[in-house]
């Protein structure tokens, strides 16, 4: 449909970059000779894009529509719609790709909308005369935007995409008491507390990491502060962190969005790259304005760390979640269980907890489950102490366990090592 001339690089900056092939459609809506035609566009990011289409299908509706289409090879087709999420649970059908021929105070403009490459844009033609038509439209789309932002304080992904909010509690994790809380102040404190930072004229802004091998609790502590946070929180997976673009990306977002609670989880691939952990480092406390966000990096291997995120001010505080020892193992076990009918269940439990030193709580899960599921194979609702002790072997032939235990790597360890370089 368009010819691109000239893009700049700024996301929300004003570009005149596409120029329609098809000019003889525009010019003849326009009534007006190609040469005499402009065309403006503007680029929004990807994780707006259903609020985006939302926005111009309100907007146009002050217009008179006189045509929807799409152009492929010269020819007329019909446009594309998708049903979008437009809010938490809400869904409408709305217009992704295609041009609208609009008629407002007898000024004519084409709007056309449309996917690009990790944004979403609209580019408009109008007679040169008219160029307020053009500017009325798209502030007209800005405020809307503004106005009915219902991503803010929302849970979602890097892609706008809205996540399930769980049902958790800091009980729901087996983790030191003093551990939970300085989390809890940390990233969920920290908000209530902006009046303190701006009254001391310190940058209002936390970064954490969140450390240790998998099945320690990690996403599981995420996972509450979704469910507890009450401003946004965006949820950034791995496949979403690769290069230093995608860093200035998930900050921008957090900012318009902020407050903000940013996870970053298992970026450890992201951690090996020099110009992404620049970026990050220098997103966390360079020029631009991180306030109202709380960022925390989420990693299983502690001795990639790199040093300079250690600094304060950009990493405040680290917490490593350990291997649980034998009395946080018989608390995880006795919650996991429950709801199991176990013969003797204190007992083996607190034996099962002497057992297994070196499993994370997500082995400790796995055995309880498999110990379960063997009960049932044998039609029994009781899970007896042989189940558990044949689950146990199974859950240690898995990990290719040595003398029957995991070596716990030390975390703490590293972390003093890698401040020492």
């Amino acid at each position: 449909m368009y010819k691109m001339m000239q893009k700049k690089t700024s996301e929300e900056a004003l570009v005149e970059a596409y120029i329609p092939k098809d000019s003889g459609i525009v010019a003849n809506f326009l009534c007006s000779k190609p040469h005499k035609i402009r065309s403006l566009g503007k680029s929004y990011p990807g994780y707006k894009s259903a609020l985006f289409f939302k926005a111009v299908n309100e907007v146009v509706k002050d217009y008179d529509v006189k045509a929807i289409f799409d152009l492929s090879y010269g020819q007329v087709v019909s446009p594309s719609y998708s049903y979008l999420e437009v809010g938490r649970g809400k869904r409408e059908e709305l217009l992704v790709t295609g041009m609208r021929f609009l008629i407002k105070d007898k000024k004519a403009l084409a709007a056309y909308v449309c996917p690009g490459w990790g944004t979403v844009d609209l580019y408009m033609s109008y007679n040169e005369k008219d160029s307020n038509i053009s500017i009325e439209f798209m502030e007209k789309v800005d405020k809307y935007m503004a106005d009915n932002n219902f991503y803010k304080g929302e849970k979602i992904d890097a892609a706008g995409q809205f996540l399930p909010i769980p049902e958790l509690d800091f009980d729901d994790v087996q983790l030191p008491d003093d551990q939970k809380q300085a989390i809890k102040v940390g990233a969920l404190d920290f908000f209530n507390k902006k009046e303190i930072y701006e009254k001391n004229k310190l940058p209002w802004r936390r970064g954490m990491i969140f450390s240790g091998v998998p099945g320690t609790g990690k996403t599981m502590m995420a996972k509450i502060l979704m469910s507890k946070s009450q401003s946004t929180f965006i949820w950034a997976t791995s496949e979403m962190v690769n290069y230093s673009s995608d860093v200035k990306y998930l900050f921008s977002m957090a900012k318009e969005l902020s407050p903000a609670l940013l996870i970053l989880e298992d970026v450890d691939a992201f951690l090996s790259h020099d110009s992404t952990v620049d970026a990050l480092k220098t997103t966390l406390d360079g020029m631009n304005n991180v306030d109202g966000i709380c960022t925390i990096i989420c990693t299983n291997y502690p001795d990639r760390i790199p040093k300079p995120l250690l600094r304060p001010g950009r990493v405040d505080q680290v917490f490593i979640f350990e291997l649980p020892k034998e009395n946080l193992r018989y608390k995880i076990l006795s919650k996991i269980a429950e709801p199991m009918n176990i013969e003797n269940k204190d007992n083996v439990l607190k034996e099962l907890a002497k057992l297994t030193e070196g499993l994370t709580g997500a082995c400790l899960k796995e055995l309880l489950i498999f110990g379960l599921l063997l009960a049932a194979d044998d039609n029994r609702d009781i899970i007896l102490e042989k189940d558990l002790s044949l689950a146990l072997k199974k859950v240690l032939d898995n990990l290719n366990i040595v003398n029957d235990k995991i070596r716990e790597i030390d975390v703490k360890a590293l972390l003093i090592e890698l401040k020492k370089k």
